[in-house]
């Protein structure tokens, strides 16, 4: 079977055989695609798997082909015909990663179960079953020897053990690193030096990207209560989040410490907007007022007190000569932000979640429980048509930077992109599994990112709707997220009571608690005998035996061949 080297389902994993003549890709389409390394043909499709191919790894002699699949199956297969040897069906949930022993005789799989299992490769018998994680594993990887193994998954743990005799040889917490036991014990007990447990990416990129980028992330803790909204300073430099207990926090982002703690409402803050000055914030909740103060001295310039429910949602106009605010009754105000004079009032009889203007500042959008979204022209006040609509109650709403799209969130767990004069849908991204809470596009309209109840942050192409990364380290329902004005950054609120800051480029994190006085260094990539974390959604992989070259960044492993 021969067919061309263009595939046209989302291939979102790629792996070389160890011979080098060939690599296999897996996907959302359910298949495994094996390709002629030099070539580019693809000589074998395999088609056996009834949901998403989530893993994949090769037997050492690249004969045969473990795939691991949404479908609670691994399959083995030779390689070249598709002939399938065995299906093991052992796990009881979603099977994430896969991998060979380094003699072939046995495979580990690591499931949403919370178990890694390892079996024998013809027979599929079980042999041993790791319990040692609190919740789903991700991730799995054989020491060199084959006989110990890493695990790393959702309960933010890194678990070296052996598999023989279960004895747990050390566990890493992700939260902070402080529970990491120290290099040179670590080395002491892996078979043989300069190892590295790692991230690799499962979407085909070059693996210098991994090393020579620094990754940067926060975590603020410090809220004793969820954490509604939050959002950035037009130059990048601090974060503003709203949160219960009428709190809103403003952090300088190269001080990690707290600048400004205002706590003038009475009640829940629910949506908080700075002007494009950056001199003022718009922060509004419970208590039913809009009150507008200055970052830098905490003075409050002007209280709106016109809205008779809590104040969902808060925005100003790109000239920053008006604020807009909706609330729980639906009534949407448009006012000057210093005199409170009221350019005009509009009411949907339903609860109005978000607002959004138009760059250039001639319209207004808002999302509404009535499963639309209605858009009012600023001149003439007046709501257009037609009206965008959503199966499920509309959560989000952000208009592209160029003005000609409109994004929108749902509770029918999907985003939606429109074009605004038509409302004809675009593109519809259907890859999150709960409601969607939060959707924002990047400053130059290239990505969207969206969040919601499933607990991640999904990054995706605007145009195609091609997943780039997940962020899944919070713990409980995200709110908001948003994007640094640079596009470097990306900041998400949520229910576990955290904001946390982290790279776009490639979703790496360090863990930096500023609720304390301490801080957590990141670990130095530059010592190869450290080890080195980063967290990459329900895409990471763990990758034994690599070293890096220090002066390029490239990753050196013999044999090894991945698509650049």
């Amino acid at each position: 079977m021969v067919c061309a080297l263009l595939l046209q389902a989302e291939m979102d994993m790629y792996i070389s055989a160890p011979n080098g003549k060939y690599i296999a890709s897996s996907g959302l389409d359910k298949t495994v695609h094996i390709w002629e390394a030099t070539t580019g043909l693809c000589i074998c499709i395999y088609s056996h798997h009834t949901k998403s191919v989530e893993s994949v790894d090769w037997s050492p002699d690249s004969t045969y082909i473990a795939s691991a699949s949404i479908d609670r199956t691994v399959r083995i297969w030779r390689s070249l015909t598709g002939e399938t040897i065995h299906s093991y069906g052992q796990h009881s949930d979603q099977v994430k990663s896969v991998k060979w022993s380094p003699n072939g005789r046995y495979i580990a799989s690591a499931s949403n179960d919370k178990t890694v299992q390892i079996w024998n490769a013809l027979t599929g018998k079980t042999l041993f079953r790791y319990t040692g994680h609190s919740n789903n594993v991700y991730a799995v990887a054989w020491s060199p020897d084959g006989t110990r193994l890493v695990s790393a998954g959702l309960d933010r743990t890194v678990q070296w053990w052996s598999w023989k005799s279960e004895e747990k040889i050390h566990i890493g917490v992700a939260d902070t690193f402080r529970q990491h036991a120290q290099p040179e014990t670590i080395e002491s007990r892996l078979p043989s030096k300069r190892y590295i447990p790692s991230w690799q990416f499962s979407h085909p990129q070059r693996y210098e990207d991994l090393y020579r980028s620094q990754p940067i992330c926060y975590i603020f803790h410090g809220y004793s209560g969820k954490v509604h909204a939050v959002a950035w300073s037009p130059k990048s430099k601090h974060i503003a989040a709203a949160a219960e207990q009428g709190i809103v926090q403003v952090w300088d982002i190269e001080r990690r410490s707290v600048s400004r703690r205002y706590e003038n409402h009475t009640g829940n803050v629910y949506a908080i907007a700075w002007s494009s000055d950056g001199k003022y914030i718009a922060s509004a909740g419970l208590d039913e007022t809009v009150q507008v103060w200055e970052e830098k001295t905490g003075s409050v310039m002007f209280t709106y007190q016109s809205h008779s429910n809590s104040v969902s949602t808060v925005a100003w106009s790109p000239d920053d000569t008006h604020i807009a605010s909706a609330d729980k009754d639906g009534t949407l105000h448009i006012w000057e932000f210093q005199t409170g004079i009221s350019l005009f009032t509009a009411c949907v009889d339903v609860t109005i979640n978000a607002l959004a203007w138009s760059p250039d500042g001639a319209y207004i959008a808002a999302t509404c429980n009535d499963s639309t979204v209605r858009i009012w022209n600023i001149s003439t006040k007046t709501c257009i048509s037609p009206q965008y609509t959503h199966p499920g109650f509309v959560n989000a709403v952000a208009w592209s930077p160029q003005g000609k799209l409109i994004a929108t969130a749902s509770s029918d767990q999907k985003v939606r992109v429109w074009n605004a004069s038509t409302a004809d849908t675009v593109l519809i991204y259907h890859e999150h599994s709960g409601e969607v809470k939060a959707v924002a596009w990047s400053p130059g309209g290239t990505l969207i990112a969206s969040a919601g109840t499933d607990r991640s942050v999904r990054v995706w192409n605007a145009d195609t709707g091609k997943r780039i990364f997940i962020y899944d380290v919070h713990n409980d329902i995200i709110n908001s997220v948003a994007w640094s004005p640079d596009g470097k950054y990306l900041i998400s609120g949520s229910d576990d009571q955290t904001v946390q800051v982290w790279e776009t480029r490639n979703g790496y994190k360090t863990f930096v608690n500023c609720g304390d006085s301490e801080r957590v260094p990141a670990p130095d990539l530059s010592q190869l005998n450290k080890v080195a974390l980063g967290y990459f959604g329900n895409d990471v992989h763990i990758r034994w035996g690599y070293e890096v070259d220090i002066d390029t960044g490239l990753v050196l492993t013999p044999g090894d061949h991945l698509p650049l």
